[in-house]
């Protein structure tokens, strides 16, 4: 029995971001699918490249057709008794990338890297993030890569305290999340990147102050979760300096900048 479409999706995305695979290979695997693979594959790619340039409307044709198909197909398994969103892997992929795109193209994933919580974009900001960190790969590259999760959100809270806007929890808790992942996957480490380890300390360090200061001007019920953001921050901050002092690094000048050279300082107006 040949394998079903899906799985062999699954398997195309595992070899392109464990084996190094192109899409061009997968296609030759699977000629027989490589008119509903091709589409699929790019939308991943490009979305998690950030390409600027826009799909061709047959481009969009061809993924909305994928689309509509997998929902018919999970429908299916529903009516069977298995949850319509219990996804594989490969499928939660291809469903971000492909609502990414078909919102309105890699255009507008660019235009909506200055969105903030409740804009109309962030959706599309934070789905591009998700497919960026599946094509992510290497231990200190996925740490950076949180990192830069953890300086986002904690930008936005910035921006959304500065325009009066309350701060939603679910961006707190993603903040710290990411910043969580970042020590536990540098934490393993034999070995690290002295301008990682410098950057986790300096997000950590940033991440007290900016919480502390939030906190001040923040209305009662959401002071509560940032003082409890505060307490995981503070503590987030010593494991950050526990690896910085107990792990052996290696110098690197083309390493990722530290968090206080990468991001702008801040100015009042």
């Amino acid at each position: 029995m040949g394998k079903r479409f899906e799985d062999i999706l699954d398997i195309c995305l595992d070899h392109i971001v464990r084996d190094g695979w192109t899409v061009e290979r997968c296609l030759e695997t699977y000629p027989e699918h490589s008119s509903q693979l091709e589409p699929l594959l790019r939308a991943g790619r490009s979305v998690s490249e950030g390409t600027s340039v826009e799909p061709k409307a047959d481009y969009k044709q061809a993924l909305k057709r994928q689309v509509q198909a997998s929902i018919h197909a999970r429908a299916a398994e529903s009516q069977r008794g298995r949850p319509f969103w219990t996804l594989q892997r490969g499928w939660a992929l291809v469903a971000v990338a492909l609502l990414v795109v078909l919102v309105g193209g890699a255009g507008t994933v660019t235009a909506s890297s200055s969105s903030l919580p409740g804009d109309v974009l962030y959706p599309v900001k934070t789905a591009a993030e998700r497919v960026q960190g599946f094509f992510t790969f290497g231990d200190e590259a996925k740490a950076n890569f949180y990192m830069k999760l953890a300086e986002r959100r904690l930008e936005e809270m910035k921006s959304l305290s500065e325009k009066d806007r309350v701060v939603p929890a679910s961006v707190v808790r993603v903040m710290s999340s990411n910043t969580d992942r970042a020590i536990g996957v540098l934490g393993n480490r034999d070995v690290l990147d002295e301008a990682t380890v410098t950057r986790l300390v300096d997000l950590t360090t940033d991440q007290k102050l900016a919480l502390a200061e939030l906190a001040q001007k923040a209305p009662a019920a959401t002071r509560v979760r940032l003082m409890e953001a505060l307490e995981r921050s503070n503590e987030s901050h010593a494991r950050a300096v526990g690896i910085q002092a107990n792990t052996p690094v290696r110098g690197n000048q083309n390493s990722a900048p530290s968090l206080r050279n990468a991001m702008p300082e801040r100015v009042d107006e």
